[in-house]
């Protein structure tokens, strides 16, 4: 199967594979694709070829099982705003899944390249309107996310989003939806929050983005990891020990036995209270995400973060998030509030899960049935293969290698680090 994909060039390394831009090419063609020119493969771009290809080394059982098992779930359901799995094969010792390619890179790249890298109101509500879109798509699928983040929304080459990175995913029992929602967290009709907005034709999709309406974004591809989340430097990631099965509990909520999940996993600056206190968590910590995300669309820092990671995870328990630059009423600011709220019991979505976000005054006006045939988002990518600087002489089996051995040394440097820091701090009398 491997011999189907031509590799161009790598894309980014994760926490737990690489992934690489391919063309895809018939098997007696091969030889004459190899010595194409960068015209013959900018036509292949347009010509939806291409794909984001995920390398995983088959010794990590885990990782890839669980990725492949969501993706391959996704594929009997599929979404606008979500990846399709096109194929998955072994190679040699590696395993290979075939996505989607995205070539307007992520959101993290995309705001800062902003001028004061920060998103407007009505590019957050659009971005943030796709993203409970396909996250109600998880949860309705019984997924639990848990790995929202900028570097984990990509852009589709018309400017829509689709989430990636599904290893540190969980499937539990989807929760049934309520006969008739009770939407405590509505506190505005949406003609209050038109008039919180000035009078701004802020809710109408068909006009968005700070730049005006259908603005190009160019930015510098080879840097914006297309088609895969880069887990960025400074962002500590956690991921689960041993199977997430062992994990996985009853609690009890007023209603019923629900399962929850005890594992401690995702991205340090995102992850919800409850996974901090180990009292078992749900679909809900990807709302907390949602808040937490939000926040930094609009701020271009997360609101609980610290020094340490035991100062934000304090934080995360005790600290209200503050809103430098925006008023504390204003209905962007009433959202993240109501998603960062630390009892997940009383958090928005709690209830009726993802209907209580769209009935927020925040994305009033919205057509949620028509956002993926919204043809002006803020952001259009423009996608030129020439800019990829593609290396003919691109050895894939030779890159995973070289990959895979610089993890094992950071991997170990990080491994006697915390052994000098253990031996440095003083002992107890």
């Amino acid at each position: 199967m491997l011999e189907e994909y031509l590799p161009l060039q790598p894309l980014g390394s994760g926490a737990t594979g690489i992934v690489f831009l391919a063309k895809a090419i018939i098997k007696e063609e091969k030889e004459e694709a190899q010595q194409e020119d960068k015209f013959s493969l900018q036509k292949a771009g347009e010509q939806h070829d291409l794909y984001a290809v995920k390398a995983f080394r088959r010794s990590q059982e885990r990782d890839m099982h669980n990725e492949e098992r969501i993706l391959a779930k996704l594929c009997s359901s599929p979404h606008p705003f979500l990846p399709r799995l096109h194929s998955a094969f072994d190679h040699a010792e590696f395993h290979f899944l075939v996505l989607d390619f995205c070539s307007g890179g992520d959101l993290r790249h995309l705001q800062q390249t902003l001028p004061d890298k920060r998103f407007s109101s009505s590019s957050i509500r659009f971005y943030a309107a796709e993203i409970v879109l396909a996250l109600e798509h998880l949860h309705a699928e019984g997924i639990v996310y848990r790995d929202l983040k900028p570097e984990n929304v990509l852009l589709s080459s018309t400017g829509h989003i689709k989430l990636i990175d599904f290893d540190l995913s969980i499937t539990l029992p989807p929760k049934e939806p309520p006969v008739e929602p009770f939407l405590p967290h509505q506190t505005q009709s949406a003609d209050e929050a038109e008039e919180n907005e000035n009078g701004d034709d802020k809710h109408k999709l068909t006009c968005l983005g700070r730049f005006g309406s259908g603005r190009t974004c160019e930015g510098n591809l080879r840097r914006s990891g297309q088609g895969v989340g880069v887990h960025t430097q400074g962002r500590h990631r956690i991921v689960p020990r041993g199977s997430e099965k062992s994990c996985i509990s009853l609690s009890s909520s007023s209603t019923a036995m629900s399962p929850m999940s005890k594992s401690f996993v995702g991205t340090e600056d995102y992850i919800a209270p409850e996974m901090i206190k180990g009292t078992g968590h749900d679909f809900g910590v990807d709302w907390w995400a949602l808040g937490v995300l939000l926040f930094e669309m609009a701020h271009a820092s997360t609101p609980f973060v610290g020094a340490t990671s035991k100062e934000t995870f304090r934080n995360v328990l005790h600290r209200e998030p503050t809103f430098p630059g925006l008023t504390s009423d204003s209905p962007l600011s009433d959202l993240v509030k109501q998603l960062l709220v630390k009892d997940c019991s009383h958090r928005l979505g709690a209830y009726g899960g993802a209907s209580e976000i769209k009935a927020h005054h925040f994305f009033a006006g919205i057509q949620w049935d028509g956002l993926q045939d919204v043809c002006r988002p803020p952001f259009i990518p423009s996608f030129e293969l020439s800019k990829f600087e593609l290396d003919r002489n691109f050895d894939l089996l030779s890159h995973l290698a070289q990959v895979e051995s610089s993890r094992l040394e950071a991997r170990a440097k990080r491994k006697l680090q915390r052994k000098q820091q253990g031996a440095e701090s003083p002992t107890a009398n």
